[in-house]
């Protein structure tokens, strides 16, 4: 079988460029002073709860139901962060997930959660949830 060598080379030629998007135009996020304000409220929220490690095991980590904040119809509802939905020997309802085996929750959805979940189930056997709980 023979091998062919092909040479690359570039040039000025026929170089074209696309128009695109300014920052200011793609720009699809929170302002600044936007941002500075949910992370005093998410600091705000966080001192008024109690911070509770637990370990959950394959089968409770299954069983974990959870929900955006805005989808949960509580009294003591968040104003951010994932929720869990149902009560259970470890959790309660309107706790917030925190972290999972180490890594941030705060900023991601129920979706986000749910894809970090199924991850950390093929790696572990238990998993230590890291929730902020009503005082």
């Amino acid at each position: 079988m023979a091998t062919s060598v092909r040479h690359v080379s570039f040039s000025e030629e026929n170089n074209r460029e696309f128009a695109t998007y300014t920052p200011e135009e793609y720009e699809r996020g929170f302002s600044e002073s936007e941002l500075e304000g949910n992370i005093g409220l998410l600091e705000e929220e966080l001192k008024n709860r109690i911070i509770v490690t637990v370990t959950l095991s394959e089968n409770e980590l299954e069983k974990m139901k959870f929900c955006d904040f805005y989808e949960l119809e509580a009294d003591d509802v968040p104003e951010f962060g994932v929720c869990i939905t149902e009560k259970s020997a470890k959790l309660d309802v309107c706790d917030i997930l925190i972290y999972l085996e180490g890594e941030d929750c705060l900023e991601l959805n129920a979706l986000g959660i749910k894809r970090k979940v199924e991850d950390l189930k093929k790696r572990s056997k238990s998993i230590e949830v890291v929730v902020g709980r009503k005082k």
